[in-house]
């Protein structure tokens, strides 16, 4: 699973939450997820999984809060760009 394809399904989650289509957008993140756990066992930074293991505690954050907006944000703007 590469970089960029990891990319395009993170834009794929964020689109569908920011229209509210919070069904479809946690369906795609459920894969988005899997694909994020096979990515982060290929990275040999350990400084790099780190980061990206804080952003997705926060997307669980924004999860546990319901907060879809700030899920597309934090997937969109911290995860996305850590990768």
């Amino acid at each position: 699973m590469g970089k960029d394809v990891i990319i395009s399904e993170i834009g794929e989650v964020t689109e569908l939450l920011y229209q509210q289509k919070t069904t479809e957008g946690y369906d795609k993140l459920n894969k988005l997820i899997q694909d994020l756990s096979v990515y982060i066992t290929t990275i040999t930074d350990p400084e790099q999984q780190q980061s990206l293991l804080e952003a997705l505690k926060e997307a669980l954050s924004a999860m546990q809060e319901n907060d879809t907006t700030m899920l597309a944000d934090i997937l969109q703007y911290e995860l996305a760009e850590k990768l």
